[in-house]
C-alpha cells in the first residue's frame, strides 16, 4: 500500500509539472503536424491527380483514405494494453510514427510525378498516403491519450484548444506552404523538405516533452481495454450522445456554407478568401480564446453559451437565406466568419469535455471512438445536408441546424447544474 501511495504521490507531482508550455509546445507540434499531413490527402493530392488529368470519379476516392480515422477505435484497444498507462510508452508510439512519416516521405521524394504514365502511379500514390493515414491515425490514438494521461486537469482547457488550433495551422501550411514549393522546385524536393521538417518537429518533441515522461495513474484491478468495455459505460454513451446532438447542429450549417455563398451570389474567388483566409483565421482566434472562457465558466456552461451563440448565428442565416436583403452579401461573410470561430470554440469545449468522459485504463480507446463517431458525423452531415437542401432548401435546413443547437445548449446546462464532482468527469 505504502508503495501505491508513493506512486501516486509521484504521478501527482509528474502531474503539476506539466507547464502551460509544455503543453503548447508538444501537443501543438504533434496535432500541427496531423494537419500538415492530412492535409496531402485531403487537399495537395487530388489537385495534383486533378492536374495529371486524372478523372474526377476518380479522384473523389481519395476521401476513402481516410478511413484510418473512422476505424481507428478497433485498434486503439491494443496500443492501451501495450501502454499501461506509461506516457513513456505513448511517447514511444508517438515517436516510432512521427520516424515513420519521415521515411515514408523520405520514399516517396523518389517518385517523379513528372511522367504519369510510368514512375506516378496515382493507386501507387494513393496507397503510400493510406499508410500515412494508418500512421496518423495511430499517432494520434496516442497523442489524445497522452493528453489525458499526463495533463492536469486544470490545463485540459489549453489543451483543448491547443489540439484545435495545431490542427488547423497545421492544414493551412500543408495547403498554402507545400503545393507552391512543388510548383516551384518539383515532387522530389518538396517531399524532402516536408520530410525534414517532421524530423525536426519530432526531435523538438523529443525534447520538450521529458514532464511527460511518468506514469499517469495504477492500471491494477481495471478489466482489459476493449471497445465492447467503452460501450458498456453509461458515462461514454451517454457522452456520444450529448456529441451526436452538438456537432450534429453545427456541422449540417457548416457543411452548406460553401454551395450557400456560391447560391447567393458571391463569386468564387470571394468564398476562395472567406473560407481560405477568414474562416481559417476566426477557427484560430476562436481556439485561443477558448480556455479563458472555460475558465470563467466552466465546461458544462461554456458549451451551453456557445451553444446558444452559435444557433443565433444560423439564425442569421437563415433569415439571410429568407429575406435576401440588399446587404446580403456582407452579412453572409460576417455570418460565415464568425460561425467558423464559435464552432471552433465549441470544439474546445468538446474536446475538453470528452477527455472528461474517457476512462483512465483506456483513454485511447474511449476518445478515439467519440472522434470516429464525429468523423461519421462529419461525413453524413456533408452528404445528408446536401440532400434535404436541394429538396426542402437552405433555410429549414438551417433552422434544423439550430434547434439542434438549442437542444444541445439544454442539455449542457442541465449538466452544468451543482451536483457531486468525480475524479474523471468535468462539468
Amino acid at each position: 500500500m505504502a508503495v501505491n501511495d508513493l506512486a501516486d504521490e509521484r504521478a501527482a507531482a509528474a502531474a503539476r509539472s506539466v507547464t502551460a508550455v509544455t503543453v503548447v509546445s508538444v501537443f501543438g507540434i504533434l496535432y500541427a503536424a496531423q494537419g500538415f499531413t492530412a492535409s496531402l490527402a485531403q487537399f495537395v493530392l487530388p489537385s495534383i491527380l486533378r492536374d495529371k488529368g486524372v478523372p474526377l470519379a476518380q479522384i473523389g476516392l481519395t476521401y476513402l483514405l481516410f478511413s484510418p480515422l473512422v476505424l481507428k477505435p478497433f485498434w486503439a484497444p491494443a496500443m492501451d494494453r501495450w501502454s499501461m498507462g506509461l506516457a513513456t510508452r505513448r511517447l514511444a508510439v508517438i515517436h516510432l510514427c512521427q520516424v515513420s512519416l519521415v521515411l515514408i516521405f523520405l520514399c516517396a521524394a523518389l517518385l517523379n510525378p513528372e511522367n504519369l504514365s510510368q514512375t506516378f502511379n496515382p493507386a501507387w500514390m494513393a496507397a503510400a498516403l493510406l499508410l500515412v493515414m494508418v500512421v496518423i491515425a495511430s499517432q494520434d490514438i496516442s497523442t489524445d491519450a497522452l493528453a489525458i494521461e499526463a495533463v492536469p486537469t486544470s490545463r485540459r482547457g489549453i489543451a483543448g484548444s491547443t489540439q484545435v488550433a495545431g490542427t488547423y495551422v497545421g492544414y493551412v501550411l500543408g495547403a498554402s506552404a507545400w503545393l507552391p514549393l512543388y510548383v516551384a522546385f518539383g515532387w522530389s524536393v518538396a517531399m524532402g523538405v516536408l520530410a525534414f521538417i517532421l524530423a525536426v518537429l519530432t526531435a523538438v518533441v523529443k525534447v520538450t516533452s521529458g514532464s511527460l515522461s511518468a506514469p499517469a495513474f495504477r492500471v491494477e484491478n481495471h478489466p482489459a481495454p476493449s471497445l465492447l468495455g467503452a460501450l458498456r459505460r453509461p458515462q461514454l454513451v451517454t457522452g456520444i450522445g450529448f456529441l451526436v446532438l452538438y456537432q450534429l447542429g453545427g456541422r449540417l450549417a457548416a457543411s452548406l456554407l460553401g454551395p450557400f455563398m456560391i447560391d447567393a451570389g458571391l463569386s468564387l474567388a470571394t468564398v476562395s478568401w472567406v473560407v481560405g483566409i477568414g474562416t481559417v483565421i476566426a477557427g484560430i482566434c476562436g481556439a485561443v480564446i477558448g480556455p479563458i472562457f472555460i475558465r470563467g465558466l466552466g465546461v458544462s456552461r461554456f458549451l451551453c453559451l456557445f451553444a446558444l451563440l452559435h444557433a443565433a448565428c444560423v439564425v442569421g442565416l437563415w433569415g439571410v437565406a429568407i429575406g435576401k436583403p440588399s446587404c446580403a452579401v456582407e452579412a453572409i461573410i460576417v455570418l460565415v466568419i464568425l460561425e467558423s470561430a464559435l464552432f471552433a470554440l465549441a470544439y474546445v469545449g468538446l474536446f475538453v469535455k470528452m477527455m472528461g468522459w474517457c476512462a483512465a485504463h483506456q483513454a485511447g480507446t474511449d476518445f478515439s471512438l467519440l472522434q470516429s463517431v464525429d468523423s461519421a458525423l462529419a461525413i453524413g452531415a456533408g452528404l445528408g445536408a446536401s440532400l434535404v437542401a436541394g429538396v426542402i432548401g437552405y433555410s429549414l435546413v438551417f433552422l434544423l441546424s439550430a434547434f439542434l443547437l438549442v437542444a444541445a445548449a439544454i442539455v449542457a446546462f442541465a449538466a452544468g447544474r451543482p451536483a457531486a464532482a468525480t475524479p474523471h468527469h468535468i462539468s
